[in-house]
This record gives C-alpha cells, sequence and structure tokens, in this order.
C-alpha cells in the first residue's frame, strides 16, 4: 500500500462494480464503488491524494481519494447527462402543441387515419343502407381531422389564440 498524489487526468465512472477509475500521473487506479473512492467529485485538472491497494494485475485506490486544493479545477460533477430518447425520432424535440411540420405530427395523423377508418368501419358495419365510397372517405377523413387536432392540441392552441384575441379587444374598466 502506498500513497498517490497526482493530477488527475481522466475520470471515467462508470457506476458500481462496473470497472470506474482514475488516471493519475499516467497510471490508471480503479475502484468498485466511485462514490466510496470520491471519484464521482474529481475532474480532469484536479490534484488528487489517495492510499493505493494492489489486487493481482489491478491497482484500486484504497479508502477515498480527497482533492488537495492545490488546482484551480472545479470540484463539483459534471451535471449528468439527459436520457436519449429512443426510435425514429431521437434527436428530435418532442413539443406539444405539435407543429405543423414536425416529424411527431406525421406520426400522429397516420395513427389518427388508421383510428378514423376503424371507427367508420365500426359504425357502419351491419348497416343495411351502407355508404358509397365517397360517403365513407369524407366521413373518415373528417373523423381523422378531428383526432389529429386533438392529439396535436391545435384545440387548445386555438383557444389560447382565441383567449389572447379577446385580452386584445377588451376595455379596462374604471
Amino acid at each position: 500500500m502506498s500513497q498517490v498524489t497526482g493530477i488527475v487526468q481522466e475520470v471515467n465512472n462508470r457506476g458500481i462494480g462496473k470497472g470506474s477509475n482514475i488516471l493519475v500521473n499516467g497510471t490508471k487506479y480503479g475502484c468498485y464503488d466511485p462514490v466510496k473512492a470520491g471519484i464521482d467529485m474529481l475532474v480532469a485538472g484536479q490534484e488528487v491524494t489517495f492510499d493505493t491497494a494492489v489486487k493481482g494485475q489491478y491497482v484500486n485506490i484504497n479508502g477515498r481519494a480527497t482533492p488537495t486544493g492545490n488546482s484551480g479545477a472545479v470540484t463539483a460533477p459534471a451535471p449528468a447527462a439527459q436520457p436519449q430518447m429512443m426510435g425514429k425520432a431521437q434527436g428530435s424535440d418532442f413539443v406539444f402543441p405539435v407543429p405543423p411540420l414536425n416529424y411527431q405530427r406525421s406520426v400522429v395523423r397516420r395513427d389518427s387515419i388508421r383510428d378514423a377508418v376503424a371507427l367508420v368501419n365500426e359504425y357502419t358495419s351491419g348497416c343495411e343502407n351502407d355508404m358509397d365510397i365517397e360517403t365513407r372517405i369524407a366521413h373518415t377523413l373528417a373523423a381523422a381531422k378531428a383526432f389529429e387536432e386533438y392529439s396535436c392540441g391545435d384545440d387548445i392552441e386555438k383557444e389560447a389564440a382565441a383567449a389572447v384575441a379577446q385580452l386584445g379587444t377588451s376595455q379596462p374598466t374604471q
């Protein structure tokens, strides 16, 4: 067991039991629990002191790595990374109300058409006076537009715009 003092070159905090380590003076020092070892609070460029223990081919941090305060590095950890969105919309912003040319709008539109077709088919199944194709299409599109408007928040946006317009036209009372 020996004591190491040096400048942190790299911090790899992978979580408990996942091979977390720091690179100090060109040598990697590992730990099982990055919080107990103190590497969760370290940043590159910071001077640090800690004891080591050799376990087989690995040199591990024994106890807690502590900053010596001899550097101008920030001691707070970096902010956590934001979770990544999965699926086709990865990288796009999810917003509400949904703008007309946003990817989300196309997904909602597709789902609205599918649901409208199912609704019109269910509503008209078993009817003796079945609709002609033009009427069926008109009813399906009307239902799909209503579903899309509701799902994308268009109705809320219209209500808000009307409320703002009404505020602009109202006269202050004295």
